[in-house]
């Protein structure tokens, strides 16, 4: 049935009533890193992939061709451009959030969004005990995310977490399984185990139920906290930076009427004085002879 004060839809000359349909945008990939660096010295990394479903509002495009209530991809793409620069992406379940209420917002013939976000897990180089300050490697598994908001409703929220590999080398046993003619495979209680774990989960109640697992980072795992500053701390002034002057570029363009511009070479070049006087040469690329 359409919303309240939304006249029901005209049957298609094949007698066919349109009763629900949604457009949007899929994989809208989008990279964040904090520079200048966090308080603790060390940047941080989140990769995102987003996709973008959009109910209602668009019906006349799929009934008479009219697409004036569509937003297109690219504008979908600029949205979560936007939303992305002006909200945290992690945790995903957050960004998801934000995601769906711009569209609401900014669209009001759009009656609900439906948000994926995909995280890859990047955890931090580690060099001799140290953190490194801005090196990443490739984690185990996905973060995953998903959030459905309805016109002046309470948001759906999930997360979880995808391709996940465990590896067991011993201690794991398959037995007790059903058994019929065609079965081959012996029962046995010590083999090698490998998977994939995909898990998701549900915050019910709506967004606030989550609570202190959206103040998470990927993982479950808390971002460092730093201990207050002492009063000799906060009374010693932060080391002033030396300003280093510019550098002279690796390479220089010269006007020369004759000779060689080869930094190696000593003598007068024939090669170079037979061409135009006036074209530029760059110091340090033209062979001499």
């Amino acid at each position: 049935m359409p919303p309240a004060g939304v006249p029901p839809h005209a049957p298609t000359p094949a007698g066919i009533t349109l009763t629900d349909n949604v457009h949007g945008k899929a994989r809208v990939r989008v990279a964040k890193s904090t520079r200048p660096a966090t308080p603790d010295g060390h940047a941080t990394w989140a990769e995102s992939s987003v996709g973008v479903l959009l109910r209602g509002g668009a019906d006349a495009a799929f009934t008479d061709g009219d697409n004036s209530g569509v937003v297109s991809t690219d504008t979908v793409k600029n949205v979560v451009y936007v939303v992305a620069g002006r909200h945290p992406t992690t945790p995903p379940e957050s960004f998801a959030l934000a995601i769906a209420a711009t569209f609401l917002a900014e669209y009001p013939h759009v009656g609900g969004a439906d948000v994926t976000v995909t995280q890859p897990t990047w955890t931090r180089v580690v060099a001799d005990g140290v953190a490194h300050p801005h090196g990443f490697l490739g984690g185990a598994g996905t973060r995953t995310a998903a959030v459905s908001l309805e016109r002046g409703g309470v948001p759906a929220v999930s997360g979880g977490l995808a391709g996940v590999r465990v590896l067991k080398t011993t201690a794991s046993g398959w037995a007790g399984f059903h058994a019929g003619r065609y079965s081959t495979l012996p029962p046995t209680d010590d083999r090698v185990l490998c998977t994939d774990v995909t898990a998701e989960w549900r915050f019910a109640g709506g967004w606030g139920a989550a609570g202190d697992e959206l103040a998470t980072t990927r993982g479950g795992r808390r971002p460092p906290t730093r201990p207050p500053p002492t009063a000799s701390a906060r009374a010693t002034p932060p080391p002033r930076r030396r300003r280093r002057a510019p550098s002279s570029p690796p390479f220089s363009v010269t006007r020369r009427t004759g000779g060689c511009t080869a930094r190696a070479c000593s003598g007068r070049c024939s090669r170079s004085a037979r061409r135009s006087s006036a074209k530029p040469t760059v110091r340090g690329l033209r062979r001499c002879g």
